[in-house]
């Protein structure tokens, strides 16, 4: 992972993929990679790190950025 003007690339070695992140979702995978993490912990940093409320507007761009990075093989969601 490596981050370059506010966009981050990521190299995924199980499927030879590099995608290109915006900073949000980068951040969150960054999280993400230091260990289990609930959504609400997930939306919790979000918030700190955009100087956002934790707000249904936020909560949506997590979940798309979730989805992205579940899309392109670079989490595993689970539900409980």
């Amino acid at each position: 992972m490596r981050t370059w003007d506010g966009e981050v690339v990521v190299y995924n070695p199980l499927s030879g993929d590099t995608h290109l992140l915006d900073v949000l979702t980068g951040d969150l995978l960054r999280v993400i990679i230091a260990g289990p993490a609930t959504v609400a912990a997930l939306r919790e940093a979000a918030a700190t790190l955009l100087e956002v409320p934790d707000d249904d507007r936020l909560g949506q761009h997590v979940g798309e950025a979730l989805a992205a990075l579940d899309e392109a093989g670079l989490i595993e969601l689970v539900t409980c």
